[in-house]
């Protein structure tokens, strides 16, 4: 899970309609895992003789910029790409209640620009979030940087005149592990938590709107349950129910009028004459149910391993890559996080990786976040249907100058940043 802070705002921009929640946004059908990433920022009380490097003093502002490029190849298609352009302006707030807890408030300003292969733009938003965080006493005498969850809301403009809004709340059942201070190379940690994500989604063209709300409950070993409730001006509302379980099987219901109007339930990858197959049962508002036995298409073939799986490692010290910008040279602690998650019901694949540096007084700097992501199809052949690789980065590029007055009288040196 990852993905928040920098990572959480951005991959709004380029939803991919995968269900995979790189960040807070119901944009991406709020059903996969939560690809949580290093926060940039936090607050609250830090055990003194601790080293900290996130900074965390209440007004304190930061500036980032935000690329992605988007390349989607469907099977026998030409690849096709999309890009996205932004910025983002952190503000460290006041300790505020979330979920009956106080945590210090991040409030975090995503504006960005689509454009697709042309770069001609497609759309333009605004996404705001607030992330609710702290530092708690870990084991051994560390001390953990964490996050609860957070609130989301957004607006935005599409080339085709429609217009959406957007607002959801995430909820981890525990703390979600964001670092563990000192940092120590070599550490490791898993980040496999329970999460519920709510979301309310509304569209708007030719003056109709179409409104979705959805609920997501995951559990920490990847199986979930989802509902959807979509409705508009003179339509029956839709509604679609949907499980994964723990052993990989699964199904899905919809009272809708199209051709997967109904049930359909998935088995867990079962060995037939040497191969194995996923019994798949369609059964439709009326008439006779059908099953296919569809080839596996699960990585490594057999039984699912794991449908979740996400684990932080401290790389230790490097200096920060020149494709970050103004902080490129700068000597850094690597985060990387590598995620993987599995979706039977909605038939894909994504694998991630996130490497954050962090920087002392400075708190993370860069983020360079890869994700691929395959989906197949899960109703019939077991085919890959399409792949798509995101290459996203969001490097710091400024910050307030009481920050930087700060720095200059603590750390005894200014920043390279202006």
């Amino acid at each position: 899970m990852a993905f928040f802070g920098l990572a959480s705002l951005t991959t709004l921009a380029a939803c991919s309609g995968t269900g995979l929640p790189s960040g807070p946004s119901s944009a991406l059908g709020a059903t996969g895992t939560r690809a949580a990433s290093t926060q940039v920022r936090a607050g609250g009380a830090v055990t003194p003789s601790v080293s900290n490097p996130y900074p965390f003093t209440q007004g304190d502002t930061f500036a980032y910029a935000y690329t992605l490029t988007h390349s989607a190849k469907p099977t026998g298609k030409p690849l096709n790409k999309s890009y996205t352009t932004g910025s983002i302006a952190t503000t460290i707030g006041s300790t505020e209640s979330f979920d009956g807890k106080q945590l210090t408030d991040v409030n975090e300003v995503f504006t960005y620009t689509n454009t697709d292969s042309g770069h001609h733009t497609t759309g333009s938003g605004t996404l705001t979030t607030d992330e609710y965080e702290t530092f708690a006493t870990g084991k051994n005498g560390a001390v953990d940087y964490e996050t609860y969850g957070d609130t989301t809301s957004g607006n935005s403009s599409n080339s085709d005149g429609s217009t959406s809004a957007t607002t959801s709340t995430l909820t981890y059942g525990n703390a979600f592990l964001l670092d563990v201070l000192p940092e120590t190379p070599k550490t490791t940690f898993k980040e496999e938590i329970a999460y519920t994500l709510d979301s309310d989604d509304q569209t708007t063209k030719d003056g109709v709107t179409t409104n979705d709300q959805t609920s997501y409950q995951r559990n920490s070993d990847g199986s979930y349950t989802r509902s959807i409730t979509r409705s508009a001006p003179s339509k029956s509302t839709f509604q679609e129910n949907d499980q994964q379980n723990s052993d990989g099987s699964g199904q899905t219901q919809n009272n809708g009028s199209g051709p997967t109007a109904g049930t359909t339930t998935f088995s867990a990858p079962v060995e037939s004459g040497g191969k194995y197959y996923i019994t798949v049962v369609y059964t439709p508002p009326s008439g006779p149910a059908t099953t296919t036995q569809v080839p596996d298409w699960f990585p490594g073939n057999g039984p699912a391993r794991h449908l979740v799986t996400d684990e932080k490692k401290d790389l230790g010290s490097v200096s920060v890559p020149s494709k970050c910008g103004a902080t490129a040279g700068q000597s850094a602690v690597e985060l990387r996080e590598s995620i993987t998650a599995l979706d039977v019901v909605q038939g894909w694949y994504n694998t991630e990786t996130l490497d954050s540096y962090v920087v002392s007084g400075e708190g993370v700097v860069c983020i360079d976040h890869q994700r691929l992501l395959n989906t197949y199809d899960n109703l019939v052949t077991g085919d890959l249907m399409t792949a798509e690789h995101f290459n996203e980065l969001t490097s710091l590029t400024s910050e307030s100058q009481a920050r930087l007055r700060n720095k200059h009288l603590t750390l005894g040196f200014a920043s390279t940043l202006r």
